[in-house]
């Protein structure tokens, strides 16, 4: 009998989880990781409709400072944003951080602008809220078959007729 056969253990065996679900940051690390991206998407609003822009920044401690070049637009759009009670959201990843999975952090805070010196503008996120998850990616399945064809013309040329929910009528 041969004590390291896995057959003779007396213990039970731990199983591992094949889909572990995301491990949840702490306020902390979520703010390391996003302070480590440098780059994210900003979500706000604009003109009343939800937009989303690339934005480069840093962070010190609950602070975001955006770093926009792009003229005028964006910093503009976002000095109208107390109208729309100020708040933003900045999402950022790492993914393929370690290879097989990952991490997302979404800070959730209210944008304020700031005037610097020499007549420039920063604009600073004072993040209330922010979560973030560890995640693990499995391995791809099969793909997808094959989107079905477009209806066949009928000889008239014209496409089948559609019911009231887009659903294709028997012909």
């Amino acid at each position: 009998m041969n004590a390291d056969d896995p057959s003779h253990r007396t213990e039970p065996v731990p199983e591992r989880d094949p889909d572990p679900a995301p491990m949840v940051l702490s306020w902390r690390q979520a703010m390391d990781r996003l302070a480590s991206a440098r780059v994210g998407r900003l979500v706000f609003t604009e003109r009343g409709l939800p937009a989303v822009r690339v934005v480069r920044y840093r962070v010190r401690g609950g602070t975001v400072r955006l770093d926009l070049d792009d003229g005028a637009g964006l910093t503009m759009a976002l000095r109208e944003a107390p109208a729309y009670d100020g708040v933003v959201a900045l999402h950022a990843d790492g993914l393929g951080e370690p290879p097989g999975g990952g991490w997302e952090v979404t800070a959730v805070g209210v944008v304020r602008t700031v005037e610097t010196g020499g007549g420039g503008t920063a604009v600073l996120i004072d993040v209330r809220h922010v979560t973030g998850h560890r995640i693990t990616f499995r391995p791809a399945g099969p793909p997808c078959p094959p989107s079905p064809s477009p209806p066949a013309r009928t000889a008239a040329g014209a496409r089948p007729e559609r019911g009231p929910r887009g659903h294709l009528r028997a012909l």
